[in-house]
């Protein structure tokens, strides 16, 4: 029996897209990225047969190897940042807040656009592969696999929501939602294996029992913030997400059932609990 989890095609295309520093030179990151989505759109299959390949050896191994007593951290983390879309973090403790207030009943955050959209926060910043006991193949530690931003739950369906988020604060343009389709691809096929989702419903991650304990596909939003002031390449990838989306949203049905973007925006003069406006930027699914 292989110990080793599988470093999955759609794991290489996001590393292979992953720059360290890349907010430091956006634009010529932007245009390596474009290239491949250029490519990518006009064959959509071989994105297909990423994920499908992807999928079948993640399947395989968890199929063999059960970790799902195990939570996707260490331990329990506390939030850094203050509530805001500054970062991933400040994102996660402002969707938090809503979880925490006592004697309360729990509302789910709206999407304007289409209410079918709308979810409940659950976690954030889980490593789909880590395993304790494991390795990656070639020996690297399973907390190097890729990380998934937010986990939600979709209000209306209960399924999981794999929720990549992109922002280009503070000059760091390296953040665009081309980049996001791949990385919550990637996600979703180390945490589609049925002990893999039966992890995600554990009570660390989902303590009132909103996810759908038979559920057997996911959702994927890309949640962009606000376009870096100066980056036309940004705005191309951001086209050639949704028209990707859209493409490969049929072909991938039995297993994602929605591709979403979404657009944050942030109000800082407005009362805390109406600061965060979320909007519908597009929404693909199988039936489409």
């Amino acid at each position: 029996m292989n110990d080793s989890i599988p470093i999955t095609p759609l794991f290489r295309a996001y590393t292979d897209l992953h720059f360290k520093g890349a907010g430091k030179r956006g634009e010529k990151v932007y245009a390596q990225r474009l290239s491949k989505a250029k490519r990518l759109l006009k064959d959509p299959q071989a994105l297909v047969d990423m994920f499908s390949d992807s999928l079948a050896e993640t399947e395989n191994y968890f199929g063999q190897h059960d970790y799902s007593d195990q939570d996707f951290y260490p331990k329990k983390r506390p939030f850094k940042k203050p509530p805001g879309i500054e970062s991933t973090d400040a994102l996660g403790h402002y969707l938090h807040s809503r979880r925490e207030k006592p004697h309360q009943r729990k509302k789910p955050w709206q999407v304007l656009g289409d209410e079918s959209l709308s979810f409940y926060y659950l976690d954030r910043e889980l490593v789909s592969t880590r395993a304790l006991g494991a390795r990656l193949k070639g020996g690297a530690s399973t907390a190097r696999g890729p990380r998934l931003d937010l986990l939600l739950a979709n209000a209306t369906s209960r399924l999981p929501i794999l929720g990549e988020v992109k922002l280009t604060n503070h000059g760091a343009p390296d953040k665009d939602p081309f980049f996001a389709l791949i990385q919550a691809l990637a996600s979703a096929t180390y945490l589609l294996p049925p002990t893999q989702l039966s992890r995600l419903r554990r009570s660390m991650q989902d303590p009132e029992g909103w996810l759908d304990p038979k559920a057997k596909q996911l959702n994927l939003y890309l949640l962009i913030g606000e376009p870096p002031e100066r980056s036309p390449i940004w705005f191309e990838l951001r086209d050639y997400a949704e028209r990707l989306a859209a493409l490969i949203a049929p072909r991938i049905s039995d297993r994602i059932h929605t591709i979403a973007g979404l657009e944050l925006a942030w109000f800082e003069r407005r009362p805390e609990a109406t600061r965060l406006r979320i909007t519908k930027r597009f929404s693909h699914t199988g039936s489409q």
